[in-house]
């Protein structure tokens, strides 16, 4: 048998796994010929992606602890729910709470920050996003929101609420003050009144199942 090396090629093929093959002839620097054979794999269409529900929860940086502990038990009923909470990020108000709460029910937790670092994401926030955009960053909020939920709080939260509604997102009002000039969203069904978590929780989950039925 003749040496191997670059006057002795040798000739490699693998094997295939398919009934026809075809080959391709490869140099390799030590002279060998390589005939990969290709392999077919039979196609397999891909499973429609079925995203995760985006609950934003809005509200202010200075609450009463009874706010707080709302903010905290709809958390808390967001990640039991299977649903991805999203907020302000900041550790403070209705921010840090309803974090802390979906944290403790296993949930992920994402914070949309005013600021140019995460030095001011609450501890319970998994995902921190840096927009550097401030009050901009609040149109941030609503649209990565699949539902909007206003808690009590100021100026900022009535600019999510009024962007959310420009933008046709659905919005529950938990606490946050009702308004006249809510009433033509009201009668379309675009926005809701809760009393209590299990309302939110329950109006959420008609929103998102209307929502799936449209994707459909």
């Amino acid at each position: 048998m003749a040496g191997l090396g670059p006057g002795n090629p040798c000739i490699v093929t693998t094997k295939s796994r398919a009934s026809r093959r075809e080959t391709t002839p490869l140099q390799t620097p030590a002279g060998c010929i390589i005939l990969a054979a290709s392999i077919r794999i039979p196609y397999a269409p891909r499973s429609p992606l079925v995203r995760k529900a985006i609950i934003g929860v809005m509200g202010g940086a200075r609450v009463t602890p009874a706010v707080e502990e709302q903010a905290e038990q709809l958390g808390c009923a967001i990640a039991a729910r299977g649903w991805i909470l999203l907020n302000g990020g900041r550790d403070c108000g209705v921010m840090a709470a309803s974090a802390r709460g979906a944290r403790a029910e296993g949930g992920t937790t994402v914070g949309i920050l005013p600021g140019q670092n995460a030095s001011s994401a609450a501890p319970d926030v998994d995902i921190a996003v840096v927009t550097g955009m401030g009050d901009a960053r609040n149109l941030v909020n609503v649209l990565s929101s699949t539902v909007v939920v206003a808690m009590p709080g100021g100026t900022g939260t009535a600019s999510e609420v009024a962007l959310a509604l420009k933008n046709g997102k659905r919005v529950i009002l938990f606490g946050f003050p009702d308004s006249p000039l809510f009433t033509p969203h009201r009668q379309t069904g675009q926005l809701s009144v809760a009393s209590n978590v299990e309302e939110v929780i329950a109006q959420a989950t008609t929103a998102i199942e209307a929502m799936q039925h449209d994707d459909v």
